[in-house]
């Protein structure tokens, strides 16, 4: 892990928003990163600069569960990525559809459950092998849980 993610961790808790922030960051390109330049034939410095070009319509963003401090991860039903998204009016709003996660009920072991918010319903349920149920509590059953794999994220136009 990263000396500046690992500054951001506060009570073993980390934010997604400082999770996005470190992987879409500017960079000075100068000395051995500097680039080449078809235009002008030479090396020069440069400024790198790592967005999205336009919002995908569903975001799937994928977290390395595997690191030994068991960090938790704050994540939100609502995305705004404003910040990342270079052209803007290609929406930038999300909203969460799905989640996976390691489950609690069976220990030393890979098993994961879903939980997928249902487009017709508009309600949470849980996927646990072939049993599926409603999720009753969403913020206690999922998102103070912290602990997330994968998290799905659908565009919204507002």
């Amino acid at each position: 892990m990263d000396l500046v993610i690992i500054k951001k961790i506060k009570n073993n808790i980390i934010d997604i928003y400082d999770c996005l922030n470190y992987h879409i960051k500017t960079e000075l390109m100068v000395g051995d990163n500097a680039t080449y330049c078809d235009y002008c034939n030479i090396i020069c410095n440069s400024l790198f600069i790592s967005l999205l070009t336009t919002g995908p319509e569903i975001l799937i963003i994928i977290l390395d569960r595997k690191d030994k401090f068991n960090i938790k991860l704050n994540f939100y039903q609502e995305l705004n990525l404003y910040n990342y998204i270079e052209l803007k009016q290609t929406g930038y709003n999300y909203e969460l559809i799905g989640v996976v996660m390691k489950s609690n009920e069976i220990h030393n072991s890979a098993h994961f459950i879903a939980f997928c918010k249902s487009y017709w319903h508009n309600k949470w349920f849980k996927y646990n092998d072939t049993i599926i149920s409603p999720v009753n509590d969403f913020k206690k059953e999922v998102l103070d849980e912290q602990m997330p794999s994968v998290l799905f994220y659908k565009k919204v136009n507002i």
